[in-house]
């Protein structure tokens, strides 16, 4: 058995791999916080049962036992001291090794002569033969490839976002006439996006001769003048296509009154419910962006095509966009009138965004008692049974019971948390626990079990991802659970958001045990305490800024789990100095990839935050946004609460930042709460 980080695991030399169903006990929250050693390897209690059976006093030019301890230690020195021509004795312990220990070999030691032996060893073994042999021929990317004529050429544009020369192709196509691009609907649409998005030297925009020819050809199919070859049972869904990509080239070039028509006409020929979504995102998108501070033709819309869609998450990034702007224009108004529509139609998501502010406006006196109760006796309410004092209350109480699962979408989650707050009950996770799972679940997949068996489990990702298609649930949560034993946090939870997303899985809350990881405890704990930062905060910083990736960098230079520019981090660091605290500054600086380092000063910078700005939200929406810029936003609208001020905020990404880090905290707190009942 071993115990790393509270997971549990049964590791059998030679069997399946088995994950115990006590992991998914509540002891499992206790087991989180024992301290977690840093894993160079999980080389591996394997390699102990392993020697048993090898047939070879020596391995390398030393002791069987010897060479197991070294292996099992993560201290592969005695292989790079060997003989380049020996490392193949590495098989006598099991023939998959080689690979592994090739990759350990090319990746830390820059060995690729050594490596390169070790993959043709490592040939010799049915389960990693074919991983072995694509490292030893790699496929040249950067080889040049021949296409079959301009059509082909121009896909391949598109597919890297060269639309200027998919355009250049494409016209050579076009020399032959319509009937190519008609009668291949990929080809056609590839072509509407050359159009769309294409800006060529001395003409400018391409999008005004690419809608009026895809409206030529429209007209031609509609009217019956060409018809080309094209089956009549296929006719409109050409039309639609025509029609949309023509709506998406006039949107392009800010003309949206046609856009918005030409999407109209296109959703009556969509031929599927994913493609008539598409058509009335645009026609709201269009028809909000002519008038962003007077949305009453908006609301209209809204109330036309809300029982008309199909899948209300497609509307989420609209409606983040719509909600800012009415909240920022203090259109409290056309919000109350809409929510009948997003209660009926958009889902527990959106319901629960609307209600918690539409309780927020009402509590504020921004909407009017007899609006409030007209519209919650038009979802459900009886108006005569609650007093104008309850009627924020009622909103709230909409919001917390709606049908929200806290795993993927932590944004919906956000809200039903926060109006919990509001009516003084705890957050609750929507979620069946994880009593239903198997008591057991296998991983049969030899190599991918592998990376784990032989100290390689930091190459194991892009492997697993590879196969995740043909895995199943099962294997992907057990690889999951083995990626998390072996410290790769991040890589776990990319993992489980894979089988998490599949049709018809439901997730419970043993999966939450997956997606919000108790890493680094001991630091979490001790830096919380000295800083006086709330340690789940504190977690749900790390998780929403690195995903608890100690060395990641983001494109702006922002390095480590707190997600710290240098700068900031050397101005903070000197700060802690100053106050007799740790001296993090060695020879070569700081360095930000240090875990402890990288907690005690970004907690550091959150406190001072805070301390500038009295407020904990505010706090968060300037490590992520700027405290100038925060501290000006909020004083031009002193007015708003801090809930309302936050769907005010005018950059998406920060206000996306805020209900994250805000609702990951909620959820360790739920699942640090569930330890100690």
């Amino acid at each position: 058995m071993r115990q790393r980080n509270g997971h549990i695991k049964n590791i059998d030399e030679t069997g399946p791999l088995k994950i115990s169903k006590n992991h998914y006990t509540v002891k499992k929250l206790q087991l989180m916080k024992i301290q977690t050693q840093n894993i160079t390897c999980v080389l591996t209690l394997f390699f102990a049962l392993a020697m048993n059976n090898c047939t070879a006093d020596t391995v390398l030019g030393i002791p069987r036992q010897e060479a197991g301890i070294r292996l099992k230690s993560g201290d592969i020195r005695f292989i790079i001291d060997a003989e380049p021509s020996r490392a193949a004795e590495l098989s006598k312990i099991h023939t998959a090794l080689p690979f592994y220990v090739g990759l350990l070999l090319e990746a830390e030691y820059a060995d690729n002569e050594r490596a390169k032996l070790l993959f043709i060893e490592a040939l010799k073994d049915p389960s990693v033969r074919a991983a072995a042999l694509k490292k030893l021929s790699p496929v040249r990317e950067e080889e040049e490839v021949q296409f079959d004529g301009p059509m082909a050429a121009g896909r391949t544009a598109i597919a890297r976002k060269d639309y200027n020369e998919a355009l250049r192709l494409f016209r050579e196509g076009l020399d032959g006439g319509a009937e190519a691009f008609i009668l291949d609907k990929d080809l056609l649409g590839d072509l509407g996006k050359a159009f769309q998005f294409a800006v060529i030297q001395g003409e400018g925009a391409a999008a005004p001769e690419g809608a009026e020819l895809f409206l030529e050809w429209e007209s031609g199919l509609r009217e019956g003048n060409k018809l080309w070859a094209l089956p009549e049972s296929g006719r409109n869904e050409i039309r639609y296509m025509l029609l949309y990509y023509a709506g998406r080239m006039r949107r392009q070039l800010g003309e949206y009154v046609e856009a918005e028509t030409l999407f109209g006409e296109a959703f009556s020929l969509a031929p599927d419910s994913e493609q008539a979504d598409a058509c009335i995102w645009y026609i709201l998108n269009a028809s909000f962006a002519k008038n962003k501070k007077n949305p009453e033709e908006t609301t209209v819309l809204i109330k036309k095509y809300a029982p008309l869609w199909n899948d209300p998450g497609y509307f989420s990034d609209f409606f983040e966009e719509f909600t800012h702007s009415l909240c920022l224009y203090r259109r409290w108004d056309e919000m109350a009138e809409i929510f009948p529509a997003i209660r009926a139609y958009g889902g527990p998501e959106l319901t629960a965004k609307y209600a918690f502010i539409l309780g927020n406006a009402v509590e504020l006196n921004f909407l009017q008692p007899q609006k409030a109760a007209a519209v919650l006796k038009s979802v459900y309410f009886d108006r005569n049974r609650t007093a104008d004092s309850q009627l924020a209350n009622a909103f709230y109480r909409i919001a917390y019971n709606s049908d929200v699962t806290a795993g993927l979408d932590t944004r919906s989650f956000y809200y039903t948390s926060a109006a919990a707050k509001k009516l003084g009950r705890e957050p609750r996770l929507n979620m069946p626990g994880g009593s239903g799972r198997q008591a057991e679940f296998g991983l049969t997949n030899e190599f991918l079990y592998g990376f784990f068996r032989f100290g390689a489990a930091r190459f194991a990702y892009p492997y697993i991802m590879e196969q995740a298609a043909e895995l199943s649930v099962q294997e992907l949560r057990a690889l999951a659970e083995l990626l998390a034993s072996a410290e790769r946090w991040g890589e776990s939870i990319r993992i489980a958001r894979t089988y998490m997303r599949r049709p018809g899985y439901i997730a419970n809350r043993a999966d939450l045990y997956i997606c919000y990881p108790f890493a680094y405890t001991p630091l979490v704990e001790k830096f919380s305490r000295e800083t006086g930062m709330d340690k789940y905060l504190l977690y749900g910083l790390i998780r929403t800024e690195s995903i608890f990736t100690p060395d990641i960098v983001s494109r702006a230079g922002a390095s480590g789990l707190t997600q710290l520019m240098p700068d900031t981090a050397r101005e903070v660091a000197r700060a802690l100095v100053r106050a007799g605290g740790q001296d993090y500054f060695g020879e070569g600086g700081l360095d930000l990839r240090v875990p402890a380092l990288n907690i005690n000063l970004g907690a550091m910078y959150f406190q001072r935050l805070k301390e500038r700005t009295n407020s904990t939200l505010l706090a968060l929406l300037s490590y992520n946004g700027g405290v100038n810029r925060i501290r000006r936003w909020r004083g031009a609208r002193p007015d708003l609460n801090e809930a309302l001020f936050l769907e005010s905020v005018d950059y998406a990404e920060t206000r996306d930042y805020g209900r994250q880090v805000l609702t990951a905290a909620a959820i360790y707190r739920c699942l640090d709460s569930a330890a100690s009942k």
